[in-house]
């Protein structure tokens, strides 16, 4: 196992051959350079190999420094071996100023560390994956992604699908690890907040408010509503570990740094949440949804507000009598639509009770009100 470095320099201070490299290298009072061989701590021995040339037009000198175990195996031992020097060396490096900088052009330990983590972060998406579908499947139909998840992130999948593609049956394999969470765990109001302000315009008193209806203004997600019921399992914790997750897997896919420590964490992560996947699976079956729920489940995506605003009313969920309404209108964006009040709508010609429900599930899925100003 190897962990490679390039040093480029332009300070004229700064080693001007291998002899004062090899000296910089031993600044460590814990490393020692003998013949071919780096010694760490008197104990661990490592090969090395040192080159050095100068670039004449860029004024640039550098240094390409590799750094092996004895043994090439990739096992726990090595890495942990490779790790210790990476350490030393890393305390030089640190110190270094000026125009001089330090790449890594090759790292064993991320790369053993990442291999040991994918299978872990494979097991636990598609775990997720498999929980989602059958959750959806049983509770809303078999069209359950061409009904509940919103035109842009459908047409955003479908691009990924190929005609050849093994996953056109199964779009959910084309959602990212991020967005299958949000499936389950995103937040979303089932009443709209201007209903919340009829409630409290119509109230003269606190006695005159139904406690048990307010609570249904406060957002909740999938997993809240329905796997709490059978289940002692805490949604919100949850999230934050599949989010966690998230940024641990970015480390994988980028080929960031990927040490001992993040692996250790990635697999505490996974034990817990297929732990508490799989306890959902036992219990899928028994979650049973009245028809008016099925109608209520709701899959979305949280974005960037500005972005929010930017969709197009063809990437939301309108029936044609909606969507050919409020275009024949001049509404064309999320943001046109949250710029009047629910009184202005209803002076518009044409306009129906079921276009007011459909504009209200959109708008308080999207945790917008009517008559925002921008």
């Amino acid at each position: 196992m190897k962990i490679e470095y390039l040093i480029t320099t332009t300070d004229d201070s700064f080693c001007t051959d291998r002899d004062s490299f090899l000296h910089l290298l031993q600044t460590n009072p814990s490393i020692t350079v003998e013949n071919s061989e780096i010694l760490l701590d008197g104990i661990d021995q490592y090969s090395y190999e040192l080159k050095t040339g100068f670039l004449e037009k860029e004024s640039h000198r550098y240094f390409q420094l590799s750094i092996s175990t004895i043994h090439q195996d990739a096992s726990e031992k090595n890495a942990e071996l490779l790790n210790n020097v990476r350490k030393a060396i890393n305390t030089i490096f640190s110190k270094l100023v000026g125009g001089t900088s330090v790449n890594v052009l090759w790292n064993d330990i991320s790369f053993f560390y990442s291999q040991k983590a994918y299978p872990l972060i494979y097991k636990v998406e598609n775990l997720m994956r498999k929980l989602i579908m059958r959750f959806m499947y049983v509770n809303v139909g078999t069209n359950w992604f061409d009904t509940q998840v919103p035109p842009k992130i459908k047409d955003q999948v479908d691009k990924k699908i190929s005609p050849t593609n093994d996953n056109k049956s199964n779009p959910i394999f084309e959602l990212d690890f991020i967005h299958l969470s949000n499936i389950l765990l995103f937040e979303y109001r089932t009443i709209s907040l201007n209903e919340l302000d009829r409630e409290l315009a119509n109230a003269d008193e606190l006695n005159d408010l139904d406690f048990a209806k307010l609570k249904h203004f406060l957002p909740k997600s999938n997993w809240d509503r329905y796997f709490s019921k059978v289940l002692k399992i805490d949604g919100k914790k949850l999230k934050d570990e599949w989010n966690e997750l998230y940024d641990l897997r970015k480390r994988v896919a980028h080929n960031k740094e990927f040490t001992k420590t993040h692996f250790l964490r990635t697999e505490k992560l996974v034990n817990s949440v297929v732990k508490e996947i799989e306890l959902a699976l036992e219990k899928v079956d028994n979650i049973e949804l009245t028809k008016k729920q099925k109608e209520k489940v709701f899959i979305n995506l949280p974005e960037d507000l500005t972005k929010k605003l930017e969709t197009k009313i063809e990437d939301l969920r309108f029936s044609d009598y909606t969507l050919g309404f409020l275009k024949e209108n001049g509404f064309e964006t999320l943001k046109d639509l949250v710029s009047i009040e629910v009184s202005d709508y209803m002076k518009i010609k044409g306009f129906k009770k079921k276009t007011l429900e459909e504009l209200e599930t959109v708008i308080l899925h999207n945790e917008l009100s009517f008559g925002l100003s921008f």
